[in-house]
């Protein structure tokens, strides 16, 4: 077999592990829901946007979360984020 056939047999499997798994909690959630299902998926999907929001304002590569060096700069001006070559210097790991 091809490694891309075994990839493709593994997500097929995955997939149906996954139906079966929904098929089996189901019925329960739907029972546990009764009359409150509307309420639960608009609470849901309300913690999934804030959490959306939240990556994209102050996610990976967000100038917000660049450490600054206060005490290299003169008094009076602000903190600059610090060049990459300054961050390898303290051993902060960067991919490039």
């Amino acid at each position: 077999m091809m490694p891309e056939t075994d990839h493709n047999i593994s997500l097929i499997v995955a997939g149906i592990i996954l139906a079966g798994f929904v098929l089996m909690i189901a019925p329960g959630v739907l029972l546990r829901n009764r009359g409150v299902i509307l309420r639960n998926i608009a609470i849901w999907l309300g913690v999934f946007l804030l959490l959306a929001v939240a990556y994209r304002t102050i996610g990976p590569g967000k100038a917000i979360l660049e450490p600054t060096v206060a005490q290299q700069q003169p008094s009076g001006s602000a903190p600059t984020p610090l060049s990459p070559s300054s961050r390898e210097d303290e051993g902060i790991l960067t991919v490039k």
